[in-house]
């Protein structure tokens, strides 16, 4: 079900998925992480840059 949340609003999983929407928002609230542990998170700059770097060079014509 949470594969389905991808690129989509939690009203229109509820329809794909047949459930109601306090139910939907009930699954990824417990499925989801409140909270972020960011000493896990020691190269989100490098990739953020690199995803930056990559659509600049696209646009240019690198």
């Amino acid at each position: 079900m949470l594969l389905a949340c991808v690129n989509s609003t939690v009203w229109d999983v509820r329809i794909k998925e047949g459930m109601g929407y306090e139910a939907v928002r009930g699954i990824i609230d417990r499925s989801i992480a409140n909270g972020v542990d960011w000493q896990a998170i020691k190269h989100l700059k490098i990739m953020v840059l690199r995803g930056v770097l990559w659509r600049r060079s696209l646009k240019d014509g690198w």
